[in-house]
């Protein structure tokens, strides 16, 4: 009987096929199949454990119900005996360039490093960040994303331990850190022709990636028209998008920022409730929650504070895992939603609107890239441009920590 493996690779070589497609296709279906072994693992023993609690309460009297947070969105690695993570690392090391603001990251959590685009002038290069070390390393694969815009979204998909890459020019690429190599994908049948107006976030239940664009449909002006929205899923093993037919009630309060510029929209995924959250860091329109297998989006109650981005890209909220709430940072305040209360809490410094909102450090700045580290249960905050007297692009790395609320110094500026 011919082998499955052997008979596709004899097939591949009839239409010479690009060198290592056979060896990427049972790489990416080996490690979806472990990762749906490790992930049956946790269930489990989330099943085990929510049986023997249930037992102990029916023993005691009904307290307050808090809502039971998912396990972990995907499995991660652990730091080594011995390392530093809490000690800065070295002022003078190599970093990414201070020439851009918005330089994308995902973390990868097979590897346990942040992923970075840096892209300089028609040479685009690939940094990891080791947070257990604090060290950037330059990569060098093969090839890189060519002719890319500055403002391009990085998403890590868990389920094929690849980091999805979109840009502006509807271009797709997928970085495989272990090997160092990035894949060039279809071209997305996304409508916008720049950023910001995507947004990207992977879903760990279905192992899609979920991208919101939004359109001008009225005026070419991003400031002077009404907009459209479009949801797609990204399957990248199979390289296919499928357009999501999204229900919005648009009588609800705050809907009107599906059809508002997009620059202040933050498009995250919480565990705690198995949906997206979406909201507008105005001050006068609460968030919205999208459930993915119904398609729909549901208004909240709680309005979300008003945040100063300096009209960002929407890369200032990312899911805090740990504390069980989606974390915005931006121009001196830190916020925290937690969507299965519905509730928001201020977690550090004041609103920028009031005295003394920016202190010098990690606060006064805006444009910056946030990602959540799970490994140190921490977010970390790169580069940005510090608002002074005259604005400057910085270079350091920061983390917060939402359970001791207190920032941490990871790289000094250089």
């Amino acid at each position: 009987m011919i082998d499955e493996r052997d008979l596709l690779q004899r097939t591949a070589r009839r239409f010479a096929p690009a060198p290592g497609i056979v060896e990427r296709v049972y790489r990416r279906r080996d490690r979806k199949r472990r990762n749906r072994r490790i992930g049956a693992g946790v269930l489990a023993l989330v099943l085990a454990a929510v049986a023997i609690v249930s037992v102990v309460r029916a023993f005691r009297a009904v307290g307050h119900l808090t809502p039971a947070h998912e396990p972990s969105i995907a499995p991660v690695a652990a730091c080594p005996p011995g390392s530093t993570a809490d000690e800065p690392g070295p002022v003078d090391q190599a970093r990414p360039s201070s020439h851009y603001s918005n330089m994308p990251m995902a973390f990868d959590r097979d590897s346990g490093r942040i992923v970075l685009l840096d892209p300089r002038a028609h040479a685009t290069t690939t940094w990891t960040f080791d947070v257990c070390t604090n060290t950037w390393h330059r990569m060098s694969p093969d090839r890189q994303p060519r002719g890319i815009q500055r403002d391009g979204r990085l998403v890590y998909d868990a389920d094929s331990d690849l980091t999805i890459a979109l840009f502006g020019e509807r271009q797709v690429w997928a970085y495989d850190l272990e090997s160092d190599t990035w894949i060039e994908e279809g071209l997305a049948p996304i409508h916008t022709g720049g950023l910001p107006n995507i947004h990207m976030a992977y879903d760990p239940v279905s192992g899609l990636v979920v991208v919101r664009e939004a359109v001008p449909s009225r005026s070419r002006h991003p400031y002077l028209s009404d907009f459209r929205s479009w949801l797609w899923t990204y399957d990248v093993d199979s390289d296919v998008w499928v357009e999501i037919h999204e229900t919005i009630p648009m009588d609800q309060p705050g809907s009107q920022w599906f059809t508002d510029p997009p620059d202040w929209l933050q498009f995250v995924y919480d565990a705690s409730v198995s949906r997206f959250v979406a909201f507008v860091p105005q001050g006068d329109t609460p968030a919205w929650t999208f459930d993915l297998p119904t398609a729909t989006w549901s208004p909240m109650k709680a309005i979300a504070p008003s945040v100063n981005t300096a009209y960002g890209l929407g890369e200032e909220a990312v899911y805090d895992e740990a504390a069980g709430m989606t974390v915005m940072f931006s121009r001196g305040f830190v916020v925290g939603y937690d969507a299965s209360a519905d509730r928001w809490t201020t977690l550090y410094g004041h609103p920028w609107e009031q005295p003394g909102c920016c202190q010098p450090g990690p606060l006064n700045r805006v444009y910056h890239q946030m990602v959540y580290d799970p490994i140190n249960e921490r977010l970390v905050v790169y580069g940005g441009s510090v608002l002074d007297r005259t604005p400057s692009q910085t270079t350091d790395v920061w983390a917060f920590d939402v359970a001791t609320r207190e920032w941490t110094q990871l790289v000094a500026q250089s």
